[in-house]
């Protein structure tokens, strides 16, 4: 299956169970956006068609991903997606985008940008998982208390291991680069 057929499939799939994906924070969180969002990298992947050849500069589209994943982590976003046709669509529209975005940007993108643009999202992780967990009242009206609690204690385990993974991969490289001669 190619990433064009593939995209189109996953971008169906989180519209089509979108209300039901949507009834429950953490499948709103955890399944639907990041399956908008991925649709959005695979419709951006085919190189042989001719719209998807454009070059996007690295640090806007950063900054533009970033920014539109911070939307949608705001639990006020995440009530508007569910109570307004209008902001569900800026919402599925935003993630496509971000997602094309994210994946044109990537490829070019230096280990530095790349470095800073996950380490951001892990810290953004983070921090809404403790405000999450640590509101003392409910933040979003559309969903119940324990599961914001429960999306926050999932983002804080998300970061633990996005951490991890990340602090290995790094020491992987370098032992790499080591055993190649190329660090000290």
């Amino acid at each position: 299956m190619n990433a064009l057929r593939a995209g189109l499939l996953v971008v169906a799939a989180a519209l089509v169970a979108g209300d039901w994906l949507m009834s429950r924070m953490m499948l709103h969180m955890f399944v639907q956006l990041p399956l908008l969002f991925a649709g959005g990298v695979l419709l951006a992947l085919p190189r042989e068609t001719s719209w998807v050849r454009w070059n996007v500069p690295v640090l806007p589209a950063a900054v533009f991903v970033t920014g539109v994943a911070m939307t949608w982590m705001i639990p006020r976003a995440l009530d508007g997606a569910i109570e307004s046709p209008a902001v569900n669509a800026a919402k599925v529209i935003s993630l496509l985008l971000a997602g094309a975005v994210g994946a044109r940007a990537w490829a070019s993108a230096s280990t530095l940008v790349r470095t800073f643009v996950a380490g951001n999202s892990v810290w953004m992780m983070a921090s809404v998982g403790m405000l999450y967990l640590d509101a003392p009242a409910r933040l979003c009206t559309s969903y119940a208390r324990s599961e914001q609690q429960q999306v926050g204690i999932a983002l804080i385990s998300l970061t633990v291991l996005a951490t991890a993974l990340g602090l290995w991969r790094l020491s992987a490289r370098r032992t790499i680069e080591r055993s190649r001669g190329r660090l000290a």
